[in-house]
């Protein structure tokens, strides 16, 4: 059987499973005269698109309705009005469904429950929970409402991870009140995602040390970090060349200081910092957060490693090439580098400590994902000389090492790249 990719293939398989239905929401495919159908009940509605952190909440008051935005202030309207507002909200391209929701008396707590497999055929495990808002605190889970969850939860993993043999992580979206609990959301985490990659890193004694606290990012882990660390990075859960990464601060005066690439914005309350990172970010793509690392100084400017690990059948892995990526003045991150350095230039870290701790991630995260190759990590070095991975990409760009030097490490790379694909190609024609 087919699934279709997004909510509305997850929630139609969902609710075809006897026993899951009644923990999931009926589900539409958004039309105005569905939506018009829809309001005939009393239930609360959410509109979303197929992809994507999106939400628009339509909750009846009285006579009245109130719209709520990617949870803005309510667009009050009365029913005629409905249709109008929304086509204002809603994009002309994108497929929306529309969630019909329990009706609650009070507003239902909303936690996202991340579960893993280590590889296809495994079995799922809850690795984490991640509160959306502490100032809904979960009122008493008794143990049985406890166990029916924990059930739920592996079931949904079970159910979607047949259906969708690529993906190893999940995040479920789980609302509870009145002593019931219901599916708010599917959230797939494939090999591309931060979030999976930082959840198998975790899982590996060797380069767990090395990793910085992330999480996903709420309300309450954005409130949690910043009063830990008093700095915190956000970044979006799948992207590349730094895209939507932003540095957030506590300042002496008590404001929040946020920093996208080399533009600066400050804001008085949290309340009003979190307004904007959501309309800006969170509602816009999945982000996690992260502990903001302290990178080293070249000039004044921050920097890390660009480190490159491939897979050999003679040597494993091993990595080939290593360079200093320095900042351009006034950003944060060094995705827009100014100037390249080798790394005996820079650190006093030795270069084998960096390339084993890049050799045992590019182990761990091959562990779980076939067909692993090539793998470029980014590496922080603190001013003490404490080592982090900042993160890994699967598809890494090797033209820095063409632009360095006499292009020795780009030659080691294209021609370990090169006798990769000989060897699949071998391997496709004894196998044909």
């Amino acid at each position: 059987m087919t699934i279709t990719r997004g909510r509305f293939g997850h929630y139609k398989l969902l609710k075809n499973t006897k026993r899951l239905s009644p923990h999931v929401p009926d589900i539409h495919v958004y039309s105005e005269s569905v939506l018009t159908s829809l309001l005939n009940n009393l239930q609360p509605l959410f509109i979303r698109p197929l992809l994507g952190p999106e939400l628009i909440r339509i909750i009846k008051s009285g006579e009245t309705y109130n719209l709520v935005v990617n949870d803005n202030e309510p667009i009050v309207t009365d029913r005629k009005s409905i249709v109008p507002c929304l086509i204002k909200q809603l994009h002309p391209k994108k497929t929306y469904i529309i969630q019909v929701n329990p009706t609650i008396s009070y507003t239902p707590c909303r936690t996202f429950y991340t579960l893993q497999r280590k590889r296809e055929g495994a079995n799922w495990k809850t690795v984490h929970k991640t509160v959306q808002d502490t100032e809904c605190t979960p009122r008493y889970m008794n143990f049985l409402i406890h166990w029916k969850l924990n059930r739920f939860l592996l079931a949904v993993a079970g159910k979607l991870g047949d259906a969708f043999v690529g993906c190893h992580t999940m995040v479920l979206e789980i609302g509870y009140a009145e002593g019931a609990f219901f599916l708010y959301d599917t959230i797939l985490h494939e090999r591309n995602s931060k979030w999976s990659q930082y959840q198998s890193f975790i899982r590996s004694r060797t380069i767990r040390p090395f990793m910085p606290h992330t999480d996903l990012c709420t309300k309450s882990t954005l409130k949690a970090f910043l009063r830990n660390y008093g700095k915190a990075i956000i970044k979006p859960a799948v992207g590349q060349q730094g895209k939507g990464i932003v540095k957030i601060t506590i300042m002496p005066s008590g404001d929040f200081e946020v920093q996208k690439r080399n533009n600066l914005s400050t804001y008085k309350t949290f309340d009003a910092l979190f307004q904007s990172i959501h309309s800006l970010h969170l509602s816009r793509e999945d982000y996690i957060i992260q502990y903001y690392i302290a990178l080293g100084i070249v000039d004044g400017c921050p920097f890390d490693v660009r480190v490159i690990t491939q897979f050999d059948e003679e040597y494993g892995w091993i990595a080939t090439g290593k360079l200093v990526k320095v900042a351009a003045p006034g950003y944060f991150i060094t995705n827009r580098a100014q100037k390249l350095l080798a790394v005996e230039e820079v650190l006093s870290v030795p270069d084998s400590h960096i390339e084993q701790v890049c050799i045992n991630g590019s182990i761990a995260l091959s562990a779980q994902l076939n067909n692993l190759s090539i793998i470029g990590f980014d590496i922080g070095v603190e001013e003490g000389g404490k080592v982090w991975v900042i993160e890994a990409n699967h598809v890494p760009s090797i033209a820095m090492f063409h632009n360095f030097g006499n292009n020795e490490m780009h030659t080691k790379i294209t021609q370990f790249i090169g006798k990769r694909r000989r060897s699949l190609s071998e391997n496709r024609k004894e196998e044909g």
